[in-house]
């Protein structure tokens, strides 16, 4: 969660940097590109969306093997990190340099390693039904490997979630869904957008067994993904889990957040999870203040790292933006 927790605050404020260098310049908010010379625009294209406060999912994600699939959506460092994606690659994808996971192609909503099985999509559910597809193959092969797939309440209600949710309880599928209800599909609060709540409870019509876990608890969030990747790993079928989670950053870094209610960001940031979980380790003797500065000091150290390894790389080469588009075709015997 701390690795986490720093990773994001180091984008932050790289992204805030040069939001602030945008503004005194007078050329615009990201110093966009001029055509032709790469090295004009800023290192950090595009928007970002960060997961602050929801890092308590982060503990059910750090038991799966890399053999086992994870997707997230576009809100998912937070899940990469957690699923083993080296910082150094991952951070040089998001400058957009040769050395990143995707050799700068991809930027940071469609993370892919495929070393740890772990993607992500900019297309909210989108890869619900891969995560099914994944959790199929597995079954069919008889590997006892499981797929999960992490995504917001906004995408509870697409049809893709029911499509896949209902062929993953037909076939007793190796899937868990697990839905990070932070209550907000960008601006719309879930209380508008889902006519039963909680959302946990409209899994049943799909014989998947659902977990609900309140007050974003990470040894909550372990214990229902423990249960669920056990189960589904022994062949018992697909599981749900509903994290009732908060974010307290905006729904894209620069969002003024006018929709949220006077006080309500300042008392999500007073009951911040990670800090309340800190303070419950040192309570029960299992961390000293001591050993928690020493995390969050590797942490920032680790992120810097990877920083200054993502500047040190090159930036592709226009020769080869039509190199690995497609795969090559491949004879297939009978």
């Amino acid at each position: 969660m701390v690795r986490v927790r720093a990773f994001e605050l180091g984008l932050r404020e790289l992204f805030r940097e040069i939001r602030r260098a945008a503004a005194a310049s007078g050329k615009g908010r990201l110093l966009a590109y001029e055509y032709g010379d790469p090295d004009a625009g800023p290192e950090l294209q595009g928007n970002l969306e960060l997961a602050l406060g929801q890092e308590p999912t982060c503990a059910a994600i750090v038991d799966l093997r890399p053999s086992d699939y994870l997707a997230g959506s576009h809100r998912a460092h937070h899940m990469a990190v957690a699923k083993g994606v080296a910082m150094r690659p991952m951070v040089a994808e998001l400058l957009g340099r040769r050395t990143g996971l995707c050799r700068g192609r991809s930027g940071d909503f469609t993370l892919h390693d495929v070393s740890v099985n772990f993607e992500n999509s900019p297309i909210v559910g989108q890869l619900l039904p891969v995560a099914t597809g994944h959790a199929l193959a597995a079954k069919l092969a008889g590997r006892d490997e499981v797929a999960v797939v992490c995504v917001g309440d906004g995408a509870f209600n697409q049809g893709v979630f029911h499509e896949s949710a209902n062929l993953a309880g037909l076939w007793r599928l190796p899937v868990i869904f697990l839905f990070e209800n932070n209550s907000y599909a960008i601006s719309t609060r879930v209380e508008v957008s889902s006519a039963v709540l909680p959302l946990a409870e409209r899994v049943a019509g799909y014989g998947i067994e659902a977990a609900r876990v309140p007050d974003n608890d990470p040894e909550g969030v372990h214990a229902a993904m423990t249960a669920a990747v056990e189960r589904a790993r022994s062949g018992g079928g697909p599981g749900f889990i509903e994290v009732v989670t908060d974010r307290q950053a905006g729904a894209f870094e620069g969002d003024k957040q006018l929709y949220r209610p006077a006080g309500e960001l300042e008392e999500l940031e007073a009951r911040d999870a990670l800090r309340r979980y800190e303070g419950s380790l040192v309570a029960r003797g299992i961390l000293s203040e001591e050993d928690l500065a020493t995390v969050w000091d590797e942490a920032r150290a680790e992120f810097d790292d990877a920083l200054a390894y993502a500047r040190d790389g090159e930036l592709p080469d226009p020769a080869e933006a039509f190199e690995n588009v497609f795969a090559e075709p491949r004879a297939v015997s009978a």
